[in-house]
């Protein structure tokens, strides 16, 4: 995780919002495009950035990691179904 990492997703979400402005999109494309969105999180391990002694913080950020893991799934085995 790192500084161009941050830059590369802000891109790509201006580049997102800038084509879903103009475009209408399918229920499979924005589908693809969340599941982009969670894979990148997922492989830049943007949630290894919290690094708290707190056992409360830690646990939600422990939280929100598992919840986007499973949302990712949702979204994989909605894709696999259209």
């Amino acid at each position: 995780f790192d500084y161009e990492s941050v830059r590369e997703f802000q891109k790509r979400l201006k580049d997102m919002l800038a084509y879903l402005r103009g475009n209408e999109v399918t229920i499979k494309e924005a589908l693809q495009d969340s599941l982009g969105i969670e894979k990148f999180i997922m492989e830049k391990s943007f949630f290894e950035v919290f690094e708290t002694d707190v056992p409360e913080l830690r646990e939600k950020i422990d939280t929100i990691n598992e919840d986007v893991k499973r949302h990712r799934k949702s979204i994989e085995e909605l894709l696999g179904a259209l």
